[in-house]
C-alpha cells in the first residue's frame, strides 16, 4: 500500500436521515479475490453476484482477504462490526468500489429526534 492517501469524509442530513460517507483513493477492492475468498467460505453464486453485491460480501462477520493478520487488519471483524452497528441503530452500509481508483463506505444512519425545550 502507499504510505500516503487521500480520505474524504462528507456527512449530511436528509430526509430523516443521517449520511456519512469515506471515501478514498487507494486501490479499491479486488472484487476477484472477493469472489474466490467467497468461494473458499461456502458462498455460493458468488460469480453471479454483480459488483456491488460482491463488495457487500466484505461486511460478513470474519471476512477477511487478507493473506495475513496484523494487529489492526486482516482479521474480517472491522466492516462487520461497522455494519452490526449500523443495522442495530436502524441504519445500512453500503460500499462502492472502483478497481484501481479508491471505495467509498456510506452509512445511512436515522437522524435523532431533536426536542426543544
Amino acid at each position: 500500500k502507499p504510505a500516503e492517501a487521500t480520505l474524504i469524509v462528507r456527512a449530511h442530513e436528509e430526509d430523516g436521515h443521517v449520511d456519512v460517507e469515506v471515501a478514498d483513493d487507494g486501490r479499491g477492492i479486488c472484487l476477484d479475490r472477493v469472489r474466490r475468498t467467497a468461494a473458499l467460505r461456502g458462498v455460493t453464486g458468488v460469480d453471479d453476484l454483480a459488483a456491488a453485491d460482491v463488495a457487500r460480501l466484505v461486511l460478513l462477520p470474519g471476512f477477511s482477504t487478507s493473506d495475513t493478520v496484523g494487529q489492526v487488519s486482516g482479521r474480517g471483524v472491522g466492516l462487520d462490526a461497522v455494519r452490526h452497528t449500523v443495522e442495530q441503530a436502524g441504519g445500512r452500509v453500503e460500499i462502492d468500489t472502483e478497481p484501481g481508483r479508491g471505495c467509498t463506505v456510506r452509512l445511512r444512519l436515522p437522524a435523532p429526534e431533536v426536542h426543544a425545550r
